[in-house]
C-alpha cells in the first residue's frame, strides 16, 4: 500500500508541475524562420513559442518570440526576473506600437523592434529599467482586436508570474505546501 500511495503521490507531483509552467521564459531560444518547415501555431487562445526572421543589424535575441491568436510578439523579460522566484516582485512594463512601416507577416516578428527596440533593450541590461518590453508585430493598422490581444497576454502574464515549482502534497498525516519541490521527498519517506 505505500509504494502505490507513493506513486500517486509522485505522480501528481511531476503532473502539478508540468501543467503549471508557464510557457513565456527568459531562457526561451530562438528560432529563425524556415519556410521549408513553417511552424504550426498553438491552439486558438494559447500563447505558443514562436519564430521570427532576421531583419535588423543589431543582436534581438534576448526579446523572446511568441504568438497569441495569430499576433505574433516579441518580449524582453526585466533584468532580475528569476522564474523560480515565489518573492511577489512586481515589474513595469512598456507596450510598444510600431508603425506602419514596421509591419510584418506572422514569421516576421522582428522589425517591430526597428524603433526601440535597441534602446529598451540597453535600458533594461544597464539596470535603468528593470521591466518588460513587449512589442506586438501589426499586420496592418492597429485596432480593438490587437488591444484586446495585448490585454489578454498581460492578463496571462500576471496570472502566471513564474513557473510553479512548490505543488501541495496530500496525506492522510495532513497537507504540505512543498517548497522546495524536493521537500515533497520528506513526506513520501515518512509514510
Amino acid at each position: 500500500m505505500k509504494k502505490h500511495y507513493t506513486l500517486i503521490l509522485l505522480a501528481f507531483f511531476i503532473a502539478f508541475n508540468v501543467s503549471s509552467q508557464s510557457v513565456l521564459n527568459p531562457n526561451d531560444s530562438i528560432i529563425t524562420y524556415n519556410s521549408s518547415q513553417p511552424p504550426a501555431q498553438p491552439a486558438w487562445g494559447q500563447i505558443g513559442k514562436w519564430v521570427r526572421t532576421k531583419r535588423l543589424s543589431w543582436n534581438t535575441t534576448e526579446y523572446k518570440c511568441y504568438i497569441y491568436k495569430g499576433c505574433a510578439f516579441r518580449l524582453h523579460f526585466p533584468k532580475s526576473y528569476n522564474p523560480t522566484a515565489n518573492d511577489g516582485k512586481k515589474y513595469p512594463m512598456v507596450v510598444f506600437f510600431h508603425g506602419l512601416g514596421e509591419t510584418g507577416t506572422i514569421y516576421d516578428n522582428e522589425y517591430q523592434l526597428f524603433h526601440g527596440g535597441d534602446v529598451f533593450q540597453a535600458a533594461i541590461n544597464n539596470g535603468k529599467f528593470d521591466g518588460y518590453a513587449l512589442y506586438m508585430q501589426s499586420q496592418g493598422f492597429w485596432g480593438s482586436g490587437q488591444y484586446q490581444y495585448i490585454t489578454e497576454i498581460i492578463d496571462y502574464m500576471v496570472a502566471n508570474p513564474i513557473l510553479i515549482n512548490r505543488p501541495i502534497v496530500v496525506t492522510k498525516r495532513g497537507a504540505k505546501l512543498c517548497r522546495p519541490s524536493e521537500s515533497v521527498l520528506d513526506i513520501l519517506q515518512s509514510e
